[in-house]
């Protein structure tokens, strides 16, 4: 899988962004509706309860985005350490945000065993290590463990893109094992009682395939986007996406499936078809989608935060949401992280972004004036 003598140029991924809002949104309506789910049709209450896939998804579109962002023919555009800085910028300041307004409700209400624990919980939150604690990994802010994983994610990046720009093994083989990789082992150790169900959902290293299938699946829409893979991937594309939709819709897979992988080759193919123009879904990339899609991360890291001043707000404490007021609190969550996309994460991620340009910049003129 060697880069090809031309290289294309990027385009702008708007209906990637605006999918990201999909996924957001289905794993919000997992965690919040199933209060209400009985009394909804059995193909919305499986939808619904397989909602928490869009973790699963959000790996994989990590390793693609990333890829798509930073590959150059034989390596990774910029530094390391200049790539390491642009993710934390990215994700570090409304993760503490949602950490910070979640902290209050966690301490008030008790959801902790011993000062001990709390503390264990709350350093390795702000550490992003507590997916690797199974103790913590529900910590403080539930959906932050993922962002534990990402990290890991981040901190492998640079290694293993050259690795996979480097093989000659059959792209379609790699695929395959990863695959398998992905969620095969999790599930027979788990089935066999042989590890819990917070390792075998969480535990970062478990989830690794499915972002590595992503950086694959990134690398042939850079290197070759007009190549077979990458062609038959745009043209199945609508079929895929239905797929994916009958699937969440009519099963009800373990989740140490689901969540473990099982559907990633599929995202793969409809990221492919979504990057090269996907027609029906050129609703995606309109300007409203776009916008959800940049908040998504905010209505995914900040849904329980968001949710637990909700309910302390209306008088609920710790009871749950009925039908109307799930949809105050989705609309109150939306707007919220909106809010705090515009106002709070875009500029700190710029203005993180400034001081480690300054600071290079200076590092270089230093270097410069030493010789």
């Amino acid at each position: 899988m060697t880069a090809p003598p031309t290289w294309t140029s990027r385009i702008h991924l708007d209906k990637l962004t605006g999918v990201r809002f999909l996924a957001a949104i289905l794993v919000v309506l997992f965690h919040f509706t199933p209060p209400v789910q009985e009394r909804m049709p059995v193909v919305l209450q499986n939808l619904l309860s397989n909602g928490f896939v869009g973790v699963s998804f959000f790996f994989v579109l990590s390793g693609f985005i990333l890829t798509y962002s930073y590959a150059t023919p034989s390596g990774m555009r910029g530094s390391d350490r200049t790539f390491w800085w642009a993710r934390f910028a990215r994700i570090y300041p409304l993760y503490l945000l949602a950490l910070a307004m979640k902290f209050p409700v966690y301490f008030v209400k008790g959801e902790y065993s011993s000062y001990l624990d709390a503390a264990i919980d709350f350093l390795s939150s702000v550490f992003l290590v507590q997916a690797w604690i199974p103790t913590s990994v529900g910590g403080i802010n539930p959906p932050g463990w993922s962002l534990s994983a990402e990290a890991f994610f981040y901190l492998l990046f640079p290694f293993i893109l050259p690795i996979i720009q480097r093989t000659k093994i059959n792209f379609t083989s790699i695929i395959f094992a990863l695959w398998l990789a992905s969620f095969l082992p999790v599930y027979l150790l788990h089935s066999n009682g042989i590890i819990s169900d917070e390792t075998a959902y969480y535990l970062p290293l478990f989830h690794l395939p499915q972002f590595v299938i992503g950086v694959l699946f990134g690398w042939v829409m850079v290197s070759s986007p007009t190549g077979h893979f990458a062609t038959i991937s745009k043209k199945i594309s609508s079929i895929i996406a239905l797929g994916i939709l009958i699937i969440l819709a009519f099963t009800r897979m373990p989740m140490s499936t689901l969540n473990n992988g099982i559907l990633a080759p599929l995202f793969g193919i409809l990221f492919i078809g979504l990057a090269q123009g996907m027609s029906r879904a050129s609703w995606l990339g309109s300007s409203g989608m776009v916008l959800l899609g940049q908040a998504s991360f905010g209505i995914y890291i900040l849904q329980m935060p968001v949710g637990s001043w909700f309910k302390y707000l209306s008088g609920l404490g710790s009871g749950e949401l009925n039908g109307s007021q799930i949809l105050i609190y989705i609309a109150v969550l939306i707007i919220f992280s909106i809010l705090a996309f515009k106002f709070f994460e875009q500029p700190l991620q710029k203005l993180i972004m400034r001081i480690v340009k300054s600071r290079s910049d200076a590092e270089k003129k230093g270097t410069l004036a030493e010789h």
